[in-house]
């Protein structure tokens, strides 16, 4: 909860900065997002991610209708929750050290949502390969299927994202607007 909950805060931080234009999300480590812990609780009294998702915890509604451009500078790990932040963001460039996967099934349901976004972007054949399998995709291969725009060396991933953020504020904002 508390990334999802910083993801928000960061994009209102964005928003309402007149010195800020774009937000780049990355994350640390080996990992990008993970997702929630969907795991079954394994003391009563403990309270996993799984029973706090809602609407107020997850960031999907922000990202959407964030009025700057999101960036995601995918650097490792990446499935769940923190591939639909990947692929609504504006645009997602991945090191080519970052690992996908739509392991929903694995984890015991099913997300309508998360199929609707993951069919907008690499059709209902490969959604439903992706969803029903949940392998592993290198992000050369989600690149090349469209779940990523761009592929970077691992040590450069950074320094991408930033390019791509420039390239985007270089258009007309009011114009970019209705794009988004």
């Amino acid at each position: 909860p508390a990334m999802y909950f910083g993801i928000q805060k960061a994009i209102k931080l964005v928003t309402h900065d007149a010195d800020l234009h774009a937000l780049i999300i990355t994350g640390t480590g080996d990992s990008f997002a993970p997702g929630g812990d969907m795991g079954k609780e394994t003391d009563p009294g403990e309270l996993k991610i799984g029973g706090l998702l809602g609407s107020g915890v997850l960031p999907f509604k922000a990202i959407l209708n964030s009025t700057v451009p999101i960036i995601s500078a995918v650097n490792g790990h990446c499935q769940g929750g923190g591939l639909v932040i990947a692929l609504l963001s504006d645009v997602a460039v991945a090191s080519e050290r970052a690992k996908l996967k739509v392991p929903e099934l694995l984890r015991g349901f099913a997300d309508s949502y998360y199929a609707s976004i993951l069919t907008a972007h690499v059709g209902i054949a490969r959604a439903r390969e992706l969803m029903f399998t949940a392998r592993e995709l290198s992000a050369a291969e989600a690149v090349s299927m469209g779940l990523l725009a761009r592929l970077s060396d691992h040590d450069s991933l950074r320094v991408h994202a930033r390019s791509v953020a420039m390239e985007i504020l270089k258009t007309a904002p009011k114009a970019r607007l209705q794009y988004k």
